[in-house]
């Protein structure tokens, strides 16, 4: 797939409104970010999602496509977490889409300040959406390398 592909029109990153959009959500979530590290079904929630901002992209028959949550913290910041697409649906706009719903989202609670960990293999899509390495970050599962990234975020006026 080449890199100039669009997310087809009216692709939307929206929270999960029923029980299977959440149990889709939160099974695609361990798919594609815990599971190829051997990490048990549990893993891919945390102590933050009851206050979290949750976003995903739906396809027609309700599979997720991309997701990604948001949680602040103290200080007028936030951190995003958990941002995957489905390996069958990279490059086409949707993980885009959910970083963009996250910072919209961000900016309506009045944040300043985002901060992620990145995966090495992410770290140039950060990058190009106007994130910053701040440094390293503790390495994921004692797998995977991370960066520490973050983006201002100016609050709507």
């Amino acid at each position: 797939m080449g890199t100039d592909r669009k997310p087809p029109t009216g692709t939307a990153a929206r929270e999960p409104r029923t029980a299977e959009e959440w149990e889709a959500y939160y099974s695609a979530r361990w798919q594609w970010l815990r599971s190829p590290l051997g990490q048990p079904r549990g893993s891919e929630r945390d102590e933050h999602e009851g206050s979290a901002v949750h976003r995903a992209v739906f396809d027609s028959s309700g599979a997720v496509l991309a997701l990604g949550r948001l949680h602040p913290v103290d200080g007028g910041g936030a951190r995003i977490r958990y941002v995957a697409c489905d390996p069958a649906h990279r490059r086409l706009g949707h993980a885009r889409t959910v970083m963009s719903a996250l910072e919209d989202a961000a900016r309506r609670l009045g944040v300043h300040r985002i901060h992620l960990d990145a995966r090495r293999d992410a770290v140039s899509f950060y990058l190009r959406l106007g994130y910053r390495a701040t440094g390293l970050a503790p390495t994921l599962y004692g797998k995977i390398a991370q960066k520490m990234m973050e983006k201002q975020i100016v609050p709507p006026a």
